[in-house]
């Protein structure tokens, strides 16, 4: 019996290490086993990872200087496993475009220099790539929470700009009411997006002032 007993002691550590489970490669972080893109580029990976895994519900996320903005957290959210929300982690060649692309300092095309940075302007282009699409579209769009106010596209905004702005008071729209809300603002506190700051409230007011152009 004693005999019996040390030979179970001897082989419980292997029998152990033989049922550990195993990580599944493919939702694991890039660790350098997997050879990425020898030429990163913002399209390679907006093709790749952003237009089938993010502008879903980042329609921003289709603008380089959009995505360049919000690097660090893109990085953060998907390594952490907290993006793609309500979908399977990226696999690790995945991870391993997007790392090799952010460490080669995230460049827009090898051959081109990148475009110059969406200039904040009173016209429907600046504060649709400024304001509406990364601050508003994740609820606001087609297939979002909110979908019967839709502010991705200058078309659907028409059909609501009687309810949205306040062309003879502007800074009274209520579009600016609820940016301003102290109890409810928008974006919601818990919806972790940034709020306007008082300079693109300014700019949004001033579009507006300006009837709300489609140019």
């Amino acid at each position: 019996m004693a005999n019996l007993i040390k030979l179970i002691i001897l082989l419980l550590p292997i029998a152990l290490i033989a049922c550990k489970p195993q990580h599944d490669e493919g939702s694991d972080n890039y660790n350098g086993s997997f050879k990425a893109s020898d030429n990163p580029s913002f399209e390679f990976v907006r093709e790749r990872i952003f237009s089938p895994q993010c502008v879903k519900c980042h329609a921003h996320y289709s603008n380089y200087s959009s995505v360049l903005k919000e690097l660090v957290q893109i990085k953060d959210s998907v390594f952490n496993g907290r993006m793609p929300k309500n979908a399977s982690p990226l696999n690790i060649e995945l991870k391993a475009d997007l790392l090799n692309w952010i460490e080669a300092g995230a460049p827009f095309k090898n051959d081109q220099p990148p475009p110059e940075a969406d200039e904040l302007l009173p016209n429907w282009i600046s504060i649709k790539e400024n304001i509406f699409l990364p601050h508003c579209a994740i609820c606001h769009n087609p297939n979002g929470k909110v979908p019967w106010v839709d502010l991705t596209s200058f078309e659907a905004i028409q059909l609501n700009k009687e309810l949205l702005f306040n062309f003879q008071s502007p800074i009274n729209s209520y579009i600016i009411e609820l940016i301003l809300d102290s109890n409810e603002p928008m974006p919601p506190p818990d919806s972790n997006i940034k709020r306007l700051d008082q300079k693109q409230i300014g700019v949004l007011v001033e579009w507006i002032k300006n009837g709300a152009p489609e140019s």
